[in-house]
């Protein structure tokens, strides 16, 4: 009877051993799903997160850089009636204004007088060198389109804010630009080998042209 009662006792600590590891081996399988599943839920939490910020940032990006144009704009539109000519000699005690009237009706033969000049004032220290610029400030629009547009060996050019001035001198340099100006404030540019006429609307443009796109 012992011996029996032995084997018995032996089977059941057999299977007793076997269950206790069939549920140490479920209980470890449990857990490994459960870290997998946690950490999927973890990445995709991140992922959601990580992708809400870009959308944010992209946003803000975009209406930054929106202001900004918007800014620019406003600075360039209150400057429309205004021109830059360089080619007049400073002289001492000299009369701005009077020589501007002159300049343009002798030199540019378009009458105006004084009264169609709101502003007009050099820039820079004093210097008798013809290459300082003249600032002039028409009471219309329509003086500086027509001077700039004649040839008469002075250098006539718009009024360009910083900004845009800098994105028409980087697009100048680029070897495939055939020629780029500003027209009213707005860069236009044709590409070599192109007849189509480019206009940068903003400086996005312009990083895709220095971009080679």
């Amino acid at each position: 009877m012992a011996s029996k009662h032995t084997k018995l006792d032996k089977r059941i600590e057999g299977v007793e051993e076997k269950i206790k590891s069939e549920i140490q081996s479920l209980k470890s399988s449990v857990k490994t799903m459960v870290t997998e599943e946690v950490k999927k839920a973890k990445k995709k939490i991140e992922d959601d997160v990580n992708e809400s910020i870009n959308f944010i940032e992209e946003s803000l990006k975009d209406k930054m850089a929106e202001i900004k144009e918007h800014a620019i704009y406003n600075e360039q539109y209150s400057r429309k009636s205004t021109v830059r000519i360089f080619g007049i000699t400073e002289t001492d005690e000299e009369n701005v204004e009077d020589k501007l009237v002159q300049f343009f009706n002798n030199v540019l033969h378009t009458e105006v007088k004084s009264e169609d000049i709101d502003i007009c004032h050099r820039i820079g220290k004093i210097n008798p060198s013809p290459n300082m610029p003249t600032m002039s400030q028409a009471a219309s629009a329509r003086y500086p389109t027509l001077v700039i547009n004649i040839d008469t060996g002075y250098d006539l050019v718009e009024d360009l804010t910083t900004d845009i001035y800098k994105r028409l001198c980087d697009i100048k340099k680029l070897d495939s630009i055939e020629r780029c100006c500003s027209i009213d404030g707005k860069i236009k540019y044709i590409k070599k080998g192109e007849r189509a006429i480019n206009i940068i609307k903003d400086g996005r443009d312009v990083e895709k042209l220095m971009a080679g796109e």
